[in-house]
């Protein structure tokens, strides 16, 4: 509803659980206003400057960073009207800084969590190496795909498995696995890999489906993706969607 307010003149107003109205433009205004007053009384409670620099100018460039991140329920400084005391509360589990000094920490958290992640990365690295007596110290992926087993890779080959998996396999790009197959002699057509649903045959392909009724588990059944299964489907005359495929069954 507008009605007039002292304040602000013609305005909008909200009625109030309490069933008066009131200015929503002075509601907004006591909202700041208590949430300011709170956070100068708690900028006072944590010794009024950053604890790492000392800065003690500008109380809108003062914050709060928790220490355990997973201690947080909720974050001081997004604007929250909760009591005082339970603010109190939740500013124990922080420290006060000022805006830059907490920037840096989170770069620095930032960093070590990439850091974390590199070295778990290569740690798993090495051990796959290590399991299969590839020396990869020091070396650059496409250096190390120099020194892949060709043993290895040849009963890949042998076992028809495709070029994407065998570059999941070592850890490698595909365009590594193609230049390792080239410089050693190997040819490989990766349309065999990919036509496999050829050997298909129609009845084991329907007895399959009624076993297990999903296309991603037949799929799994002859080593190809449930895709590969839909597009012989089409090649075969039968239907690719799962729905229509139950159908046909059911008459046959």
């Amino acid at each position: 509803m507008i009605k007039e307010c002292p304040r602000h003149g013609m305005t909008e107003h909200v009625l109030l659980s309490s069933g008066t109205w009131k200015c929503k433009e002075c509601r907004k205004d006591a909202v700041i206003d208590i949430r300011r007053r709170n956070k100068i009384k708690l900028v006072e409670y944590k010794g009024g400057k950053c604890e790492i620099c000392g800065y003690d100018k500008c109380i809108d460039a003062l914050e709060f960073h928790h220490l355990n991140p997973h201690e947080k329920d909720f974050g001081v400084s997004c604007g929250d009207t909760r009591s005082l005391e339970k603010l109190k509360s939740e500013v124990d589990k922080c420290i006060m800084v000022c805006a830059n000094c907490h920037r840096e920490i989170h770069a620095e958290e930032r960093e070590k969590k990439l850091e974390d992640r590199d070295k778990k990365k290569n740690e798993l690295e090495k051990k796959f190496h290590l399991a299969h007596g590839i020396d990869c110290r020091g070396r650059s992926k496409k250096i190390m795909a120099e020194i892949l087993k060709i043993d290895l890779i040849k009963n890949d080959v042998k076992n028809k498995i495709p070029k994407r998996e065998i570059a999941k396999k070592y850890n490698v790009s595909v365009k590594v696995i193609k230049t390792f197959l080239k410089k050693h002699g190997i040819e490989y057509n990766e349309a065999v890999g990919k036509n496999i649903t050829t050997n298909i045959k129609v009845d084991d392909f329907i007895r399959q489906f009624k076993k297990y009724g999903a296309f991603t588990k037949v799929a799994e059944c002859y080593g190809v993706s449930d895709n590969a299964i839909r597009k012989w489907c089409e090649r075969n005359g039968l239907p690719w969607r799962k729905k229509e495929l139950v159908e046909y069954i059911e008459k046959k």
